[in-house]
Order: structure tokens, then C-alpha cells, then sequence
């Protein structure tokens, strides 16, 4: 209770100061809360979760950024008490008390909470996940029974709706939570445990379909005009999610660079040479692009071949895609381009007691220190539960980096965020499981103490 009591103290004084504040894209998410409920928003620019959280909280910013930062609060809060149960070493719980506070309290993700954006919300719904996951884990190893049935049904089922949720959140979750299922699965071998916990099987494939199906909406145009700002003048062709970020990755990525250009005139991108004249204009955001006749071809290409182009350009040169991946590792791990997004009051009123902590989970030596140990410490994956579940959220933490990047070349430190912060934290929890597998069974079998 005091460590509950604790976060939330230190964190409410923080952010008191802290007033909303809107961006273009909160503007999306407004219009569509605004608007009644419609299968449709399932098509709209941004993915459905966050504006029907915002419909319910009457779209008004300063309910959105309570809501924001007391579901910060209490899914971080749950995932620290968890997190104690999960391990017996007294000195790893007083590690896990001062991981917890150091991420609650770490400056972009209280300032994230008065941002009307998916960032706080989406990170959020990926705690829950995290913590209803650690206790199916821990409920998995009691003795069999129904009474361990019933406990992983409910919990699998409850997990099931989280992940779905948090999917449909951010489009690039879907990449996440397919490489999330795969790698918890080989984990857990969960082959071979197909009639022992047929809980387990369900919820992997409902986070599967789940996931093809957010994939599949990206590229799924409005039937209706969405009445949006950011669709007027909009061609209709245009207007699938998936559509203007594969746009900006043309126009940003591939028509400045020559051999790009050429790869893709020779793959059918008509007026190519032209696009590349119009690069500047776009990224200072003249869209000129999408509304002139002239560049319909173009705009008709890119509809149609744009995406199967582009990600054949990004594997011909694996080794270039790596090294230009590891040179932003430093701005998706411990980000320093964020003060843009955060809101009015940020910082304001941070004594000197929350200074020795507040930038651990940000701090580059830190990091780069963990990520060195990582091949130590994750010697053996399976031998603990919580050294799993880091692996769990640094593999698919770094492939949901790569799909962030690659999906949209503008506000990249942005979109990588949740992605950079999944990997911090499993960089934070693999020397956690390490120094607790001592006093813990492994990780697949039951616990001889719950027999």
C-alpha cells in the first residue's frame, strides 16, 4: 500500500502543473470521438480504440488528460505489485520499488498523459497486458485442477481483450503482437502443450486474427466522406489509414534519393523525377502533391503498387536497412526530440527529491550498460519468468521499432516511442529475473511450492 501510495503521490504532485495540449493529429482523434459511434471509424485515420475512449470522456481535452494520467497511474501501479509477486529476493523487490517509480516518473511519459495522443494510452493498455500476463504465468504453474482451468481461462480471456485493444490502438501494435505470440509461444512451447492448456492456444490465435484483421483495416478506404479536416480536398483513393504514411515514405524516403527513384521508375512509379522536385514542399507540408491533376498517375501507382514496392526496396539492401536502424537505436531507446509533444507546465515544480530518478529509465549510460549485460543475463530465458517476458518485449519491442520507422517517415522519434520504451523496460526486467532465478522454479514447470 505505501508503494502504491507512493507512486501515485509523487507522480500527482509532478504533473499537477501539466495542462493539455493539442497537435494536429489530436484534432483526428477529436473529430472522430465527436462523431457517433460507426463501424466505419474501424477505416478512419487513426485506429478506432483511442477516439471511442475519447467519445466516452465527451471529447474534451482536459477529461482526456485526467483519464490519460490516472490509467498511467494504475496500470504502472498494478504492473509494480505484480512484479513484487512474481519474485522472493528482498533485494530484487527493492529494485523493482525504485524501477517502478524511475518509469512512472520519467518525464515524457508524465508529460504524455496531457498530450492528446495515443502515446499515453496505448502505453498503458500494453502494461495491463503485461502485468494480466505475468499472472497467468504465475496462475499456469499452479498444481492442475479446475481451479488452475477456470483462473487461466478467465485470465487468457481477459488478456485476449487488453491485447485486442491495445492492437487497434496503433496500427504498427498488429506487428508487435504477432512477433510478441511467436516468440512467447517457442518460449513456453506451447507445441507441446496444446492439450494441457488449451487457454493458451485460444489466446494466441484471437491475438493472431486480431492482428491480420488491424493490419487489414489500414488499407480499407471510408465508404462515406469522413467529414474530417484532414481529408479535405482529399481523393477519395487516398483516404485508407495506410495510405498518406506510404505517401511520406515516397515523397521522404525514396524520390530524393537517386537510386531509390530509379529503382521505382524502373518498378512503374510514373513522373518520378517530378515527385522528387516537390520533396521539400512536402515535407515543410505543401500537399500539393495529393491534389494535383497532374500527379494522378502517380497518386493512382502508389495506391495500388506503392506498398509491395516500397517493402521489396527496403529488403534488397539488408545491411543498409540494419545500419540505418542502429544509428537511431540512441533516439528510440532514451529519446531527446520529444519536448515538442509535451504540454505547457511540463517540468515545472520537480524538487530535488524526484531528480536522482526521474531520468534512470532515460538516462544513455544506464542503457547502454543494461544492453551490454543483456547476453549475460539472458542466458537462459526460460529459467525465469520475469527474464521470459523480457525477452518477450525486447524482441518484439525491436521489431515493432522497425515497423514504426519504416511505416511513416515523419514524427519518427514519436512513433517509435512506445516500441523504444517496451525494449527499455525489457532491458531493465532481464537482470531482475537473473538475479531472482536462485530462489524460483523454471519457467515452464510448475512451482513445487504451489504443489
Amino acid at each position: 500500500m505505501l508503494f502504491v501510495a507512493g507512486i501515485w503521490y509523487l507522480a500527482t504532485d509532478q504533473a499537477r502543473f501539466v495542462q493539455p495540449k493539442l497537435f494536429v493529429d489530436s484534432i483526428v482523434y477529436i473529430q472522430t470521438a465527436a462523431q457517433h459511434a460507426s463501424l466505419q471509424h474501424l477505416f478512419y485515420p487513426k485506429p478506432i480504440v483511442v477516439p471511442a475512449i475519447y467519445r466516452g470522456l465527451g471529447a474534451d481535452p482536459s477529461a482526456i488528460a485526467q483519464f490519460q494520467f490516472y490509467f498511467m497511474l494504475a496500470s504502472w501501479s498494478a504492473f509494480g505489485v505484480v512484479l513484487l509477486a512474481a519474485v522472493r529476493r528482498l533485494s530484487v523487490r527493492v529494485a523493482i520499488v525504485i524501477m517502478t517509480f524511475a518509469f512512472v516518473l520519467t518525464p515524457y511519459r508524465i508529460g504524455f498523459t496531457a498530450s492528446i495522443l495515443s502515446e499515453s494510452i496505448n502505453e498503458s493498455l500494453a502494461m495491463l497486458i503485461i502485468t494480466i500476463g505475468f499472472v497467468l504465468a504465475l496462475a499456469a504453474r499452479w498444481k492442475p485442477g479446475r481451479r488452475r482451468t477456470i483462473a487461466c481461462w478467465l485470465l487468457a480471456m481477459f488478456t485476449a481483450v487488453l491485447a485486442l485493444a491495445w492492437i487497434m490502438s496503433r496500427d504498427t501494435n498488429a506487428i508487435t503482437a504477432l512477433v510478441a505470440t511467436l516468440v512467447a509461444a517457442l518460449l513456453w512451447r506451447l507445441h507441446r502443450r496444446v492439450r494441457e492448456a488449451p487457454w493458451a492456444v485460444v489466446l494466441a490465435a484471437l491475438v493472431v486474427i486480431g492482428s491480420v484483421f488491424a493490419i487489414w483495416t489500414a488499407t480499407v478506404r471510408p465508404r462515406a466522406p469522413t467529414q474530417l479536416t484532414t481529408h479535405i480536398n482529399f481523393p477519395p483513393e487516398l483516404t485508407a489509414r495506410a495510405t498518406f504514411p506510404l505517401i511520406n515514405n515516397i515523397m521522404i524516403r525514396v524520390v530524393p534519393d537517386h537510386d531509390a527513384r530509379a529503382y521505382f521508375a524502373d518498378h512503374g512509379l510514373p513522373l518520378a523525377d517530378e515527385l522528387a522536385e516537390h520533396t521539400d514542399q512536402w515535407v515543410e507540408d505543401d500537399r500539393g502533391v495529393l491534389t494535383d491533376p497532374h500527379f494522378e498517375p502517380a497518386r493512382q501507382w502508389m495506391v495500388a503498387h506503392g506498398t509491395s514496392t516500397y517493402a521489396r526496396w527496403l529488403l534488397r539492401h539488408p545491411i543498409t536497412r540494419a545500419t540505418e536502424i542502429g544509428a537511431e537505436m540512441r533516439e528510440i531507446l532514451v529519446p531527446q526530440t520529444l519536448k515538442g509533444y509535451m504540454p505547457k507546465g511540463w517540468l515545472y515544480g520537480w524538487g530535488w527529491l524526484r531528480r536522482p530518478i526521474r531520468n534512470i529509465t532515460n538516462n544513455e549510460v544506464i542503457v547502454l550498460l543494461l544492453a551490454l549485460a543483456l547476453p549475460f543475463v539472458m542466458r537462459r530465458p526460460r529459467a525465469h519468468i520475469v527474464t521470459g517476458v523480457a525477452l518477450v518485449l525486447i524482441v518484439s519491442g525491436l521489431i515493432g521499432a522497425i515497423a514504426a520507422y519504416y511505416g511513416d517517415a515523419f514524427e519518427i522519434s514519436r512513433h517509435c516511442y512506445g516500441a523504444g520504451q517496451q525494449i527499455v523496460l525489457g532491458l531493465f526486467l532481464a537482470p531482475l529475473g537473473w538475479f531472482d532465478r536462485r530462489s524460483r522454479a523454471r519457467f515452464d514447470v510448475p512451482d513445487a511450492a504451489a504443489q
